[in-house]
């Protein structure tokens, strides 16, 4: 074969790619904007409630489209003509093979020419936020959100936002989806008030996925490297918040656990206490949960809600019965501490108890107990007195007094007892009643 037939048939195929490739761009191209409509719709009506993207204008074309909208917020449902919107627009890029799936939407908006003066002055010309969007090989999403770090001063103080990242992948079949979030913090000062706020580092990351009730399933993180807010010279705030959640779901019934945890209170600079907190809950109906869920939604779009339809949703969560445990909440705070903990057991009813909710309450179980040191309250007591006392110092011995004061009823009337290292009570809910420390309140 010549050099001459090697090149035609290197000119054919060259053409047959390119015929291709400008085939799949405008296919890409056409699809994307295809699903425009279809996917608003569905964000409209499942997860928006008071707010309602709408499509103003589409402009298709090969290697880019361009799409308008607006966000319109309706706050209160029985004025829906009384509304305000955020209006913006999309840069779509359809990509090298796009019927692969492959493409980018870039999200801008228009901001409301009363916030342009602020946003200018503090971003420059730096675009306040940006959402870029990743049309993955399978049709995977990859959103990015970013906003720069910026700076805003005037004669009444500072306002400096430290900027933020974030990242969320969702499964073209929208069954899962990783969420990572960085926002690097802000500092605010009122020069006037003599006020501060100093707000660190927060994080969330959570990893879900669909469960066969439909509800999202998985771990959540979220921490918060500290908060400090300062008013006429006196400071507190908090060092190292986590926030740790899991859902299961397993043969129909979810599960759920929350652990929060403070690492140091503070007060003035200095570590006053910390808290700690572990609460779980199981044998949730999952389905019964996502209808509940579904409609809940529904109602907080309409001017007149009828929660009798949500209450009836909820009713075979009842039915089959429900378990909550507090396995601890723990407090230390000034050199003092409390503890608690306790557990609540709904079991199934009948339909008749499920119908007539005091029948159904004579079911649920109920047990607690709490401790306390006198410390902790003689603390708390502190707390109230110097509020009221206009920067004056504490009296030590009137802070006694009102301390033994507080706790004289309680004692007496049995709500609490003393222990070797402070104060104890015990709480208990059967067929109805309630008692504490064995004694009937009822």
């Amino acid at each position: 074969m010549t050099n001459k037939s090697y090149a035609k048939i290197g000119a054919a195929v060259f053409v047959a790619l390119s015929a291709s490739w400008l085939g799949t761009t405008w296919y890409g191209g056409q699809q994307i904007m295809k699903q425009y409509p279809e996917a608003l719709a569905k964000i409209n009506g499942s997860q928006l409630g008071a707010m309602k993207f709408v499509i103003t204008k589409q402009e298709s074309g090969f290697l880019t489209s361009h799409v308008k909208w607006d966000l319109i917020i309706t706050p209160n449902p029985c004025a829906p003509n009384a509304t305000f919107k955020i209006s913006g627009y999309d840069d779509i890029r359809n990509g090298l093979i796009p019927s692969l799936g492959f493409g980018q939407v870039q999200s801008h908006i228009i901001w409301p020419d009363g916030a342009k003066p602020f946003l200018t002055k503090m971003f420059g010309k730096d675009e306040p936020l940006k959402i870029n969007t990743t049309i993955g090989l399978f049709g995977a999403l990859t959103s990015r959100i970013t906003s720069p770090d910026a700076t805003y001063k005037d004669e009444k103080g500072e306002f400096e936002w430290k900027g933020l990242n974030g990242k969320m992948t969702r499964s073209k079949d929208e069954k899962s989806s990783d969420i990572n979030f960085d926002f690097a913090g802000l500092n605010l000062k009122n020069n006037q008030k003599q006020f501060v706020v100093q707000l660190d580092k927060i994080s969330y990351e959570s990893n879900l996925k669909q469960g066969a009730s439909g509800l999202g399933l998985g771990k959540g993180e979220l921490s918060l490297n500290g908060l400090n807010v300062e008013k006429d010279g006196k400071n507190f705030g908090f060092k190292d918040l986590e926030i740790n959640s899991a859902t299961t779901e397993k043969d129909g019934f979810l599960a759920v656990s929350v652990k929060t945890k403070i690492e140091k209170l503070l007060q003035n600079g200095k570590t006053i206490g910390q808290f700690d907190m572990a609460f779980n809950a199981d044998h949730i109906d999952a389905k019964a949960l996502k209808n509940v869920n579904d409609l809940i939604k529904k109602v907080r779009t309409e001017c007149k809600p009828n929660y009798d339809t949500v209450i009836q949703a909820a009713q075979p969560i009842f039915a089959k019965g429900v378990n909550a445990t507090l396995n601890n909440a723990d407090i230390e705070l000034f050199g003092g501490k409390a503890h608690a903990e306790g557990m609540a057991n709904l079991p199934s009813l009948t339909a008749a108890e499920v119908q007539d909710p005091k029948l159904g309450l004579l079911k649920l179980e109920i047990d607690g107990k709490a401790n306390f040191t006198e410390k902790l309250i003689s603390a708390m007591i502190g707390i109230m007195l110097e509020a009221n006392s206009h920067g004056q110092p504490v009296d030590l011995q009137q802070q006694a007094q009102v301390t033994a004061k507080m706790l004289e009823k309680p004692l007496s009337e049995g709500l609490i007892v003393k222990t070797a290292d402070g104060y104890a009570s015990t709480f208990q809910v059967r067929q109805g009643k309630a008692s504490v420390n064995g004694k009937s309140l009822n």
